[in-house]
């Protein structure tokens, strides 16, 4: 397929011309932008593609192209699609807008939040005189993310989702709500959620709450990414190998070479040997907050599920 360009008439006259191609494969790896360019004809010039312009995120890479290449067809306003999340990638002329989708389909990131489409007026000479987006979405996926550290029981997290809850019901009046949870943090209560179904319980119990609102609530899921407290000088009184793993740090904390042998010869693999210059760029204050949180990790995951 190639570019085509059509005239867009008000009341018998050019107002614009759009510009734009389909293509019969789902994804291509060709710069559909370099076949673009403005024509002779008076009025706004719009570019209609469905590509990846720079970074893809979560999106598989079709029409890959660069600003660049929409700058260099002389339009003055690109319409995109592909990425559903929404983005103006470029304010002045040309603009280039991904409106995105405009109903959201799942929890993945990009299709969190409001969906819908941009008004857009331009002049006679194709200068963009506003930009602003319209919600049209009637369901909208969000997320609720939620520090655990201040809940001391269940009842109390229970009662933090439900007023989290609440607060979304707010923001996005007029709305079914599909919601997904995601506990995080520290907190007493991370014990009593690793007992044997509890998540589910308190997703079930969320849901029940909610079962009579309109417009509706559902809570997807409820994702544990929370950490228990840890008992620093309990774990150092330990003969354990969380124990050795704690020593192990404390020693490095205090020996910097060391800590840079270490890091660097157990992350090589991983960065191809770029982590010690990496590591050597890190403010100290920063490399001990890293380490800290890197050292809870690991005791978390050692002792998740009472292993010692």
């Amino acid at each position: 397929n190639s570019v085509e360009s059509v005239p867009l008439l008000i009341e018998g006259q050019a107002a614009a011309t759009v510009h734009g191609i389909s293509h019969s494969r789902r994804h291509v790896t060709e710069n559909l932008a370099s076949g673009f360019h403005r024509t002779a004809a008076a009025g706004a010039h719009i570019g209609l593609l469905h590509a990846t312009v720079g970074s893809s995120g979560d999106h598989e890479v079709t029409a890959p192209c660069s600003l660049a290449h929409l700058e260099a067809a002389g339009l003055d306003y690109w319409a995109l699609g592909h990425i559903h999340a929404r983005a103006v990638l470029r304010a002045s002329h040309p603009c280039v807008v991904y409106a995105g989708n405009i109903q959201g389909r799942s929890p993945k990131p990009s299709e969190l939040g409001a969906k819908g489409a941009y008004f857009v007026e331009l002049d006679s000479q194709g200068d963009v005189l506003g930009l602003e987006f319209h919600a049209l979405d009637r369901v909208r996926f969000v997320e609720l993310r939620l520090d655990v550290g201040q809940c001391r029981d269940l009842p109390a997290l229970h009662g933090a989702l439900l007023d989290g809850l609440e607060k979304l019901r707010d923001e996005h009046a007029g709305r079914g709500l599909v919601v997904r949870v995601v506990l995080e943090g520290r907190g007493t209560v991370v014990t009593d959620l690793r007992h044997a179904d509890a998540l589910e319980q308190l997703r079930d119990d969320l849901r029940a709450h909610f079962a009579a609102h309109a417009p509706f609530v559902w809570v997807e899921n409820v994702l544990d990414r929370a950490a228990s407290v840890l008992d620093m000088q309990a774990l150092r009184d330990r003969s354990d190998f969380p124990a050795a793993v704690l020593a192990l740090s404390e020693r490095l904390r205090d020996n910097p070479q060391e800590l840079l042998a270490f890091v660097t010869e157990c992350g090589a693999q991983l960065t191809r040997g770029q982590v010690g210059r990496v590591l050597r760029d890190i403010p100290d204050e920063d490399v001990d907050s890293i380490l800290s949180e890197a050292v809870a990790l690991a005791i978390d995951r050692l002792t998740l599920n009472g292993e010692s």
